[in-house]
C-alpha cells in the first residue's frame, strides 16, 4: 500500500521513520527519489540518501535540512511509542513537512479475533502481530482517527488492510480466505481489518486554531 502510494504521488523526496531492515530503500533504490531515514538501528543496505541512527522519541527534528520533504512514512510505528501524540505534533509543526503526504499505519486491535478473545476471557501479549510484545499504545480505527484529528492533521483517505494470508501461504484454501475478507473488510472494517492505513495531511498551525476554536463553539 505504502508503495501504490508513493507511485500514485511521485515525491522526489521522502522521509522515513522507524525504517526498520531498509525495505523501502531497497525497494526505491532505483527510483531516483531522495530518501531519508530515521531509526535506532542502521539499515542492512545503503540505499538510504542519508541516514540518523537514533531515538526517534528524543530525535533533533531540526537536523532535518535541504528541501521539503513531499512523502513522511510512518509505518507500525506510533504503536510502539509511548507518547505518539508528541512525535505528530512535532511533525506537524515542523516547517520542512508542511506540505507533506503522511502515510500512516497502526495494527487494529478490534481485529474480530482479537474481539473474541476478550469475550472468552482471553488477552496475551505476542512476540509479534498486533498484540506485540513491545506495542505500548493500541489503536481501534476510531482511536487512531481521533487521535490523527486532535494533532492537527486532515485525514484524505483510509485503507483498511485485510490479514496477510497470501504472504503466510501461497495455496488455494489462503486464496479462498483472502477474498472472504477483503469482502468483509469492505463493509466492516472496524472489525475485519488487519491493519488501518491513513493518508492524511498537517492542517497549518493558524487553521487549526480556529478550526479548534469553531468546533468548541459547536
Amino acid at each position: 500500500y505504502l508503495l501504490k502510494t508513493i507511485k500514485t504521488y511521485k515525491p522526489k523526496r521522502i522521509l522515513e521513520i522507524a525504517s526498520g531492515t531498509g525495505y523501502l530503500g531497497e525497494k526505491l533504490r532505483n527510483e531516483n527519489i531522495w530518501l531519508t531515514g530515521i531509526d535506532l538501528y542502521p539499515p542492512r543496505n545503503t540505499y538510504y540518501n542519508k541516514f540518523f541512527c537514533d531515538n526517534i522519541e528524543q530525535f533533533d527534528w531540526s537536523k532535518l535540512n535541504g528541501d521539503h520533504f513531499d512523502i513522511v512514512c510512518l509505518m507500525d510505528i506510533l504503536e510502539h511509542l509511548k507518547e505518539p501524540e508528541k512525535l505528530l505534533l512535532a511533525l506537524r509543526n515542523n516547517p520542512k513537512l508542511e506540505n507533506a503526504i503522511f502515510v500512516i499505519s497502526v495494527p487494529n486491535v478490534a481485529f474480530f479475533s482479537f474481539c473474541l478473545g476478550l469475550l472468552c476471557g482471553w488477552f496475551n501479549y505476542a512476540d509479534r502481530g498486533i498484540l506485540d510484545i513491545d506495542h505500548k499504545r493500541l489503536f481501534t480505527c476510531g482511536s487512531f482517527h481521533t487521535m490523527l484529528k486532535e494533532c492537527g492533521f486532515k485525514i484524505s483517505k483510509t485503507i483498511a488492510v485485510p490479514p496477510p494470508f497470501k504472504l503466510i501461504s501461497k495455496s488455494f484454501l489462503s486464496d479462498i480466505f483472502a477474498a472472504i475478507f477483503s469482502l468483509l473488510n469492505k463493509i466492516f472494517p472496524g472489525l475485519f481489518s488487519f491493519q488501518i492505513v491513513k493518508i492524511a495531511t498537517p492542517i497549518p498551525v493558524s487553521m487549526s486554531v480556529i478550526n479548534n476554536f469553531l468546533e468548541k463553539l459547536d
